[in-house]
């Protein structure tokens, strides 16, 4: 209830995740729905990241990570374990060219997820056009998913049918 002095309750204050997926064709509106979501939750307290790409960024890889990383508490970074920090580091486009170890930079994505749910539960990781998302960022990403099934974070996903470089609904109930 907003605005009465009590509390709004979260459908993922309960301590497990939620994933929501909104799938159709392209222009019926998934942004708009993604949108109400987002305003309606954000406008109650909810801390709420996005990541947003286009067809042009699907080729480059960990762009959605980018996008992400972005917006999480860059502090966090510190208290991840050094072959994770410096593996973020590298995808991030970090300082000299480094191999990147995809499984470290799941690892380090799902530390920073977990470290934003403990200081601002619960949190909203809206994707948008999920169908544009790097394979990269897709595969880090679903790691995450799977691995917050049991913190106060909700996922809302819009993808089109044809094209999805990850399967929600495998990910979490």
């Amino acid at each position: 209830v907003v605005g009465s002095g009590v509390q709004a309750h979260h459908p993922v204050t309960d301590g497990a995740a939620r994933l929501l997926l909104l799938e159709g064709l392209a222009g019926i509106g998934k942004t708009s729905v993604l949108d109400a979501i987002t305003a309606q939750l954000g406008a109650s307290g909810l801390r709420t990241v996005r990541v947003s790409l286009t067809a042009a960024e699907t080729v480059l890889s960990w762009a959605g990570l980018i996008s992400l990383c972005g917006q999480l508490r860059s502090g966090a970074r510190e208290v991840l374990p050094s072959a994770q920090r410096e593996a973020l580091a590298a995808a991030l486009g970090g300082e000299g060219v480094r191999e990147v170890e995809p499984m470290l930079v799941a690892a380090a994505l799902a530390g920073l997820v977990a470290a934003e749910v403990a200081e601002h539960a619960p949190l909203l990781v809206v994707v948008d056009d999920v169908h544009w998302l790097d394979q990269a960022s897709a595969s880090a990403l679903a790691f995450t998913i799977r691995s917050m099934a049991s913190m106060s974070v909700a996922f809302a996903i819009a993808s089109r049918p044809e094209r999805r470089p990850l399967e929600p609904e495998r990910l979490l109930a």
